[in-house]
């Protein structure tokens, strides 16, 4: 379970890296957008890394309370409401698209269209790996 602990870890810190240039760039780019988009990712990812830090040093007990949350039927309960969010994301996603480009702003909707499929691509890709991995 340790291991768990350590990759939600080295995830965290990634999000704190990714905060880190993106509030650099705002600054650079004077941007009302990247630097708070970059100050929230760096502050939720010293968060999290912190609660998993807490639970490392709590010792076995803590460990054991953690490792009790991704038990068969949280694991299952997860896996459907990530499932049904990802379906949900991607139909309000191609239907905002559509309307944006009715509205003439085709530049966002090819945006927001882009950004749906790189979506699938990333999961037909995750779903792959797993299906060799498993």
């Amino acid at each position: 379970m340790k291991k768990r602990i350590y990759n939600i870890i080295l995830i965290n810190l990634a999000f704190v890296m990714v905060g880190v240039l993106l509030f650099v760039a705002g600054l650079i780019k004077e941007s009302q957008f990247l630097m708070p988009l970059g100050a929230g990712s760096v502050v939720s990812g010293i968060v999290k890394t912190g609660r998993m830090i807490k639970i490392l040093k709590g010792g076995e007990a803590k460990i054991k309370e953690f490792d009790a949350l991704y038990d068969e039927r949280n694991t299952m309960i997860n896996a459907k409401a990530g499932a049904l969010s990802y379906r949900l994301f991607c139909l309000v996603g191609f239907i905002t698209s559509a309307v944006l480009a009715l509205m003439g702003m085709e530049e966002v909707a090819l945006i927001i269209a882009y950004v749906i499929c790189a979506l699938i691509f990333i999961y037909v890709g995750s779903y792959w790996y797993y299906s060799k991995k498993f």
